[in-house]
């Protein structure tokens, strides 16, 4: 069995020490502003550190604010960005497909840019294409986010119990309901394995269908890292909510 060196370890550990941290000074700077009752200076304030920090915690404000009174004080014109534009990490994509894949599979990819067009909060997602000339996407999961998604949770479900519940006692949505099912969702959406294979479920049930078009998923190529889909263009939840608005 290998072991991860020790630097790898203490990356990790950084990770958590820095992320406690700058959790703690925005409850400290939030608190501050409530009591000087900045709330929506409190509220720009809190959603955009949020959006800093990316990975979990944008997705925190996704899958849990979105609907509460909080995120309606956060005036940010950018504040649908939080459905895409997100920051990038760099990965070697052609070394990661090549620690992936077995050197059959991997042959069956022709082309991939190395640069992704659209990165959500746990994963990259690049173009590429295979033998026979088909367009696909390639989504790889952002590294160490395995590593530091369970310690986040265990983070923003303290900030939240501690704090929203005391700032919003008649909040629109159960807190505790909210965040439970926030972990099992966030959890679930990392696991790749579950993705491709969940994602051929609905593929096969409406491949079909005269009005919905679902991508194929390649999931012999897939992994606990990747997952490769047919290329559909459209446009993205961000862009729908513009048009809305």
């Amino acid at each position: 069995m290998n072991q991860r060196p020790k630097s790898y370890n203490r990356t990790i550990s950084a990770i958590k020490r820095q992320r406690t941290a700058k959790l703690a000074r925005i409850a400290a700077r939030s608190i501050y502003l409530k009591r000087r009752g900045e709330k929506e200076l409190m509220a720009n304030y809190m959603c955009d550190e949020f959006v800093a920090l990316g990975g979990v915690y944008t997705k925190f404000l996704q899958g849990v604010l979105l609907r509460s009174e909080f995120m309606r004080k956060w005036q940010s014109p950018n504040r649908n960005n939080i459905f895409e534009n997100l920051d990038t990490e760099i990965i070697d994509l052609p070394a990661l497909l090549k620690r992936e894949l077995p050197k059959e599979k991997l042959g069956e990819i022709a082309q991939i840019q190395p640069q992704p067009f659209a990165a959500g909060s746990f994963g990259q997602v690049y173009y590429g294409q295979l033998r026979d000339g088909s367009p696909i996407i390639i989504k790889a999961l952002r590294p160490l986010i395995r590593e530091t998604l369970r310690y986040d949770l265990r983070l923003l479900s303290m900030f939240a119990r501690s704090f929203f519940i005391k700032l919003y006692p008649n909040m629109q949505i159960n807190v505790d309901d909210a965040i439970n099912d926030f972990k099992r969702s966030t959890l679930r959406e990392t696991d790749y394995v579950f993705e491709a294979q969940f994602a051929d479920e609905l593929y096969q049930a409406y491949k079909n269908h005269p009005h919905f078009v679902i991508p194929k998923t390649y999931t012999h190529l897939c992994t606990p890292n990747i997952i490769v889909q047919e290329y559909l263009g459209g446009i993205s939840v961000a862009q729908l909510l513009k048009l809305k608005e």
